[in-house]
């Protein structure tokens, strides 16, 4: 879990160590700068209590803490304080203040998405839809639109692959066939009944299954041979899907450029064909 999510989580933290909390919170960029003496002074607290509180974040001390927290700090480059997912925006904002909250807004999720970024992961998952016959994408809501979107870049590519929302008669399509086949599922909290049974379905005619969620509580996680976690905070109580959509988006076109560049000539062949293709179509009709 990214640092900064971490210390929103006023349960992990005792009264002393509150005071410096929220003093990193609200001075995120001054906290940086200083050292532990005057950390210690502008949060009206102690060396020691601020020991305490990195060790807590699992770091060794207070130098450890500084690096993580500096490897985050671009969230802020366009906002003094985080913007607040679930609500980014306030009571009596103009145009210009809407319009800076929601860049701000994503490109905080962008930053948080990228200094949380597993390579391992990611290869292994571009890996397994290379090598499979065919990759059959599955999402809901706004997740499903990023499916569809993956799922186009992939045709373009030449890939056989197939967007199937998580609800309706796509049982179905899981039976088993002559193709090498792999499941990708797009969920913020991969939690609902739909995903268990899907996967579940999926487990039985041994497809493998790469899950992209937000949610490191899934309780299905366990039924996925990969997961892929994206560290957003987002509640259901929210004004949209708009931090972790940028999120999941953004992992998604990572693990796309990683398939385009394995083989590099050849898709880049693909993509001019494809386009020359529907450049002639578009011609005859006129």
């Amino acid at each position: 879990m990214l640092l900064t999510n971490q210390l929103k989580n006023k349960n992990l933290f005792s009264t002393s160590e509150e005071s410096i909390v929220q003093y990193i919170n609200d001075h995120p960029k001054e906290a940086v700068a200083m050292n532990i003496i005057e950390l210690a002074a502008a949060a009206y607290s102690s060396p020691s209590t601020i020991v305490r509180m990195c060790k807590k974040l699992g770091m060794s001390g207070f130098s450890e803490f500084k690096l993580k927290l500096a490897s985050e700090i671009n969230s802020f480059i366009l906002n003094e304080k985080r913007i607040e997912l679930d609500v980014p925006l306030e009571k009596g904002m103009d145009q210009k203040q809407v319009a800076q909250a929601f860049i701000n807004l994503h490109f905080q999720a962008l930053t948080d998405t990228f200094n949380a970024l597993d390579y391992e992961k990611l290869t292994q998952a571009a890996r397994m839809m290379m090598a499979a016959d065919s990759v059959s994408f599955f999402g809901k809501g706004p997740s499903l639109l990023i499916a569809e979107d993956f799922q186009y870049k992939l045709l373009r590519l030449g890939f056989s692959s197939v967007c199937e929302a998580l609800e309706g008669f796509q049982g179905a399509s899981v039976r088993p066939n002559k193709l090498k086949r792999v499941a990708v599922f797009i969920s913020h909290y991969a939690n609902s009944i739909d995903v268990q049974e899907r996967m579940n379905e999926l487990r039985h005619y041994k497809i493998p299954i790469i899950l992209i969620c937000a949610n490191s509580f899934s309780p299905y996680q366990k039924l996925a041979n990969l997961c892929i976690n994206i560290d957003n905070e987002e509640s259901r109580m929210k004004l949209g899907s708009f931090s972790s959509r940028t999120s999941m988006q953004l992992v998604c076109d990572i693990l796309y450029g990683l398939i385009f560049e394995s083989n590099y000539e050849k898709n880049l062949a693909c993509l001019v064909e494809y386009e020359t293709y529907r450049s002639n179509i578009r011609t005859q009709s006129k």
